[in-house]
């Protein structure tokens, strides 16, 4: 067992086994799972009697554990398995990078956060990006206050739990399956073609689909400085789409930008493209919104339209190029002014006469 005291911080790179059972009923001993029960003022539970194992980590508060292998949790005389990982105390953060695995629960309180972690530097090497089951929750990992997601790298939410709500800080969350609201805040990108909650842009984006495809929320409350990463194809259904079964909602601050590139092919002149579907939407007026464009045509050129249940772009024709001045030759030039001398000559002449 790895026993975490107050504020330390962990990095977990090859497999941690918990205590196995090092006590029998009549050993004067007890396990190392009670004593760290005990030390957090903890009922103790049937795993933690005496003869049981201890769990592979455990903190008793503020600390911060990062884990990309496999985390046992010691098995006791009757074959019962103590947690892979127990967190008390509160303001523990246990953070999982690509590869990581658990044998027996992971328990936590509502104090502590679970972090869907890792980048391009990652503390365990190798690809950054990983996939979570979220169906999980309240299953495998137990207890915690807050899931959050963190660092560069994308993560692919899987599975169902609507009450499961995120707050992403970093990176790519991904949802192919069904959460509870999702905060974006800056530096995090929010993708998938899922269904969250409702959704609160603070400095982050949104990408619906996997490129392209179309995500499905309950609202959006959509803070300035935060924008759109948005897909147009050749036709609508080759573009990505925002669905809200509830309200678009305009926040404080200004600029509220898509930036719009190629889908299932170029965006096409004439075409009306869907981009945020919603019941009612408050605050927003047309002229809010702005776009860029990184794609294969030379120049992308549109307007959107907003009326009350949908946010559309549509593709104009580039403008004409402009007609261009003549400029005069010089024999052209000197022909003129010859021409105005001989008039101005003819004019005194007529007037001598009179």
């Amino acid at each position: 067992m790895h026993q975490h005291h107050k504020g330390e911080t962990m990095t977990q790179h090859s497999m941690i086994q918990g205590l196995g059972p090092q006590c029998g009923p009549k050993a004067a001993l007890r396990c190392a799972t009670l004593a760290i029960a005990a030390m957090a003022g903890l009922p103790l539970t049937s795993w933690a009697a005496p003869g049981d194992g201890g769990p592979g980590v455990a903190s008793t508060g503020g600390s911060q554990i990062t884990t990309c292998s496999t985390i046992t949790g010691g098995s006791g005389v009757d074959g019962t398995q103590a947690p892979a990982v127990l967190l008390t105390g509160g303001s523990n953060t246990l953070t999982l990078e690509n590869g990581f695995a658990f044998s027996g629960l992971v328990s936590a309180g509502s104090g502590d956060t679970l972090a869907l972690g890792g980048d391009a530097t990652t503390h365990c090497g190798g690809a950054g990006n990983g996939s979570f089951d979220v169906s999980q929750i309240g299953v495998a990992f137990q207890g915690f206050g807050s899931l959050a997601k963190t660092g560069a790298s994308t993560w692919v939410l899987t599975g169902s739990n609507p009450t499961a709500d995120w707050t992403a800080s970093g990176g790519t969350l991904q949802v192919d399956g069904t959460v509870g609201a999702v905060a974006v805040n800056a530096g995090a990108t929010l993708g998938g073609t899922g269904t969250v909650g409702a959704i609160t842009l603070g400095g982050g984006a949104v990408a619906p689909g996997d490129s392209p495809g179309t995500l499905t929320g309950a609202s959006l409350a959509w803070n300035g400085g935060s924008g759109f990463n948005f897909e147009l194809g050749s036709t609508p259904a080759q573009s990505d789409l925002l669905v809200l079964s509830g309200a678009l909602s305009k926040g404080t601050g200004s600029g509220f930008v898509f930036h719009f590139s190629d889908g299932g092919g170029a965006p096409q002149v004439g075409t009306t493209y869907p981009l945020i579907q919603f019941a009612s939407q408050t605050g927003f007026a047309v002229s809010d919104f702005s776009f860029d464009y990184s794609g294969s045509l030379s120049a992308l050129h549109g307007h959107f339209v907003l009326n009350g249940t949908e946010l559309d772009f549509v593709v104009d024709a580039p403008p004409p190029p402009p007609v261009a001045t003549p400029i005069p030759t010089l024999s052209e030039a000197v022909l003129v002014a010859l021409g105005a001398l001989l008039a101005g000559m003819a004019a005194m002449r007529l007037k001598g006469r009179r």
